[in-house]
């Protein structure tokens, strides 16, 4: 027989702080991608052909960065999940 020990209170704690930073990211990256789009638009400091492949390039890989925050998140939510049902097991395998 083998024995699994969990702590489950620091699964939960790690998966919302998880959630939170996963949260700042995505909001990060919002940030970084509305600025970039601006650069020879609204705020011409980059203009011209080079610029504007800069900006397509970096628009390419938005896809990739945002799937890193739905990647961590769903991590999180794995953790918590988990802990849950470990909780619920040991609940209901105590011997009264």
């Amino acid at each position: 027989m083998s024995t699994i020990k969990a702590d489950t209170v620091k699964m939960k704690d790690s998966g919302k702080r998880m959630i939170e930073l996963a949260s700042q990211y995505d909001q990060k990256l919002v940030s970084f991608y509305n600025r970039i789009n601006q650069i020879n638009k609204k705020t011409g400091e980059w203009v011209g052909v080079d610029a504007e492949r800069y900006i397509a390039d970096v628009n390419s890989s938005k896809i990739a960065y945002e799937l890193v925050g739905k990647i961590i998140k769903e991590y999180a939510y794995l953790l918590i999940n988990s802990a849950e049902e470990i909780d619920m097991l040991a609940e209901e395998t105590k011997i009264p």
